[in-house]
């Protein structure tokens, strides 16, 4: 990212509730509303696409770790 780039304007509205939707940081009501939106308004979806694509290596910069026994219980 540039400097131009990270000074630029803010994202909101629904480019906003796409990222966070992707992050997993919705509440739950809110969460549920952007999945109706994504599986009825494709420019929604795309939105939601392009998130999962730019945060995609920073998933994958993380190796897979299976949870300890005790969380599966709970």
């Amino acid at each position: 990212m540039t400097l131009a780039e990270d000074n630029g304007p803010e994202r909101g509205g629904d480019d906003l509730l796409a990222a966070e939707y992707v992050l997993g940081v919705l509440p739950a009501d809110e969460r549920q509303i952007a999945s109706r939106r994504i599986d009825t308004e494709t420019a929604f979806a795309r939105l939601v696409d392009a998130w999962e694509v730019h945060f995609a290596p920073m998933a994958a910069a993380y190796a897979a770790v299976e949870p300890p026994a005790s969380v599966k219980v709970a």
